[in-house]
């Protein structure tokens, strides 16, 4: 029998009796070829057993009947599994070599000057594979102006209230940083957050507010001059529960929210509450 196939793929049989010739018994063989005129002629009957074009009941193929067409995906060859699996001694990285004893690092290129220190570099911004940078979610100045317009008993904001109360959208990052603009900032606010740029801290200081600095890693109030810790966590602790307080007794069901159906979801999650907690009342 005739045989063909690809490098990295399994060999596939290229010939095929037809119909005819299993049901006569002769000997008789034709090539069947999986070419692109086939997959688009006999694709849904060689895949869904459904009728050929221009027959009763046919149907043109869609993003429900879609399949892959026969030798498309070969099965995937198990390395390391034994001499028997095909696959067994070296497993396929060979006898000797530095490729063999689990390879290089990446952008070694045999022990030259690598292309990463050949290029020429542009100052103060490093580059290599051991640069890493910081990624920062921001939080814009409009973001506490609104955080200060809805809820006017709030003197402390930090990135977790901000969450919470869907004024910034979720995000992937964890660490927060206060970006400015043109914007002042409407009333004096002790801001925590990760980072603050020069704009941000100005506006901030401009307004009467302070800017307090979080640890990246311990989300903790780090240790600044002129800045009383224990009383802003103190102060924090305290807003915190009055805020509760007052979502509970539905003060805050009718604010509308920017941002989309999460925003409307957690307003109506908010009434049913303030229901809730009536119903309680008057029981």
């Amino acid at each position: 029998m005739l045989s063909g196939g690809f490098k990295g793929q399994q060999s596939h049989s290229l010939v095929r009796p037809t119909s005819t010739a299993q049901r006569s018994g002769a000997g008789s063989l034709t090539m069947r070829l999986f070419d692109h005129k086939r997959r688009e002629i006999k694709f849904i009957e060689d895949i869904t057993g459904a009728p050929a074009p221009g027959e009763e009941g046919h149907k043109e193929p869609n993003l429900t009947n879609l399949r892959p067409f026969p030798g498309n995906y070969p099965k995937r060859h198990r390395k390391g599994r034994g001499h028997a699996g095909g696959g067994g001694g070296s497993s396929g990285y060979g006898m000797r070599g530095q490729n063999s004893r689990g390879g290089v690092r990446p952008g070694f290129e045999g022990g030259q000057t690598t292309q990463y220190r050949r290029s020429p570099k542009w100052p103060g911004r490093p580059m290599g594979p051991g640069h890493t940078r910081t990624r920062y979610a921001l939080v814009k100045l409009e973001h506490l102006n609104e955080a200060a317009e809805l809820f006017p008993t709030r003197t402390i904001i930090d990135p977790g209230f901000l969450l919470d109360q869907f004024v910034v959208s979720k995000q992937k990052l964890e660490l927060f940083k206060v970006v400015g603009g043109d914007i002042p900032l409407t009333r004096p606010l002790t801001v925590l957050a990760h980072g603050f740029t020069a704009s941000a801290a100005a506006a901030i200081e401009a307004a009467g507010g302070k800017c307090v600095l979080l640890s990246p890693t311990t989300n903790e109030v780090v240790e600044m001059e002129g800045v009383d810790v224990e009383g802003i966590l103190a102060l924090l602790d305290k807003e915190e529960a009055i805020t509760e307080q007052e979502e509970a007794e539905g003060k805050y069901v009718d604010i509308p929210r920017p941002g989309g159906a999460r925003e409307r979801i957690r307003a109506e999650i908010r009434q049913e509450d303030k229901e809730a907690y009536a119903r309680l009342a008057n029981a």
